[in-house]
């Protein structure tokens, strides 16, 4: 399972999305977490649906992403800021998907 975590702003650009997509497939990305794209959320999960239609994960790869996140903020003094945040994945039961909500918090 391969996670990415990514500050990506400008992600409303082609160019971006588009560096995205090759970073996905070069690395095999599982789970992606997009921080700070400076697009409104609604937008976001549009894009996102449209761009990015092949997603997977889990909870225990859920948490080590946040786990991962919470070591970087202790380092850097830098915190996610989950109302401009979020993380997708893609065909998972819905149980699974509640779950992974409730575990990140976004």
């Amino acid at each position: 399972m391969n996670l990415s975590c990514w500050n990506i702003r400008g992600f409303n650009k082609a160019l971006k999305q588009e560096e995205m997509k090759k970073h996905l497939h070069s690395f095999y990305i599982d789970i992606m977490a997009v921080l700070e794209t400076k697009i409104r959320i609604d937008i976001l999960d549009s894009l996102m649906r449209m761009k990015f239609p092949t997603w997977r994960g889990d909870i225990t790869s859920v948490q080590h992403l946040l786990d991962c996140l919470d070591r970087f903020a202790a380092c850097s003094g830098l915190q996610v800021n989950k109302g401009k945040s979020k993380i997708y994945w893609d065909t998972v039961e819905e149980s699974i998907a509640d779950r992974l909500l409730e575990v990140s918090g976004f």
